[in-house]
């Protein structure tokens, strides 16, 4: 992947910026540089790194998930544990 040595600069409302950290937050996106650029990108019809970043950011999500419920219960009940693993085999399948 080559470096990412270029910056663009927009200002936006207070209102528009907190809309776009829910947006975020809701996304599981690492930050809300991240979740700028996966959107900005897919929508110029770069689908291979918007792809990238959203796969990403899901797997990401998962994993998260995946530690939450394994940290939720010292007995871990099999359902949580189904969920999990589905939840990042998923993600990992996209």
């Amino acid at each position: 992947m080559a470096a990412r040595n270029k910056t663009v600069v927009f200002r936006i409302t207070p209102d528009e910026y907190d809309h776009l950290k829910t947006a975020c937050s809701e996304q599981g996106a690492r930050s809300l540089s991240d979740y700028a650029r996966a959107r900005v990108l897919a929508a110029t019809d770069e689908p291979a790194l918007a792809g990238i970043g959203r796969k990403l950011n899901e797997l990401e999500l998962a994993v998260r998930q995946l530690a939450d419920a394994l940290q939720s219960s010292v007995e871990f009940p099999q359902p949580a544990a189904e969920e999990a693993w589905q939840s990042t085999s998923h993600a990992i399948a996209r």
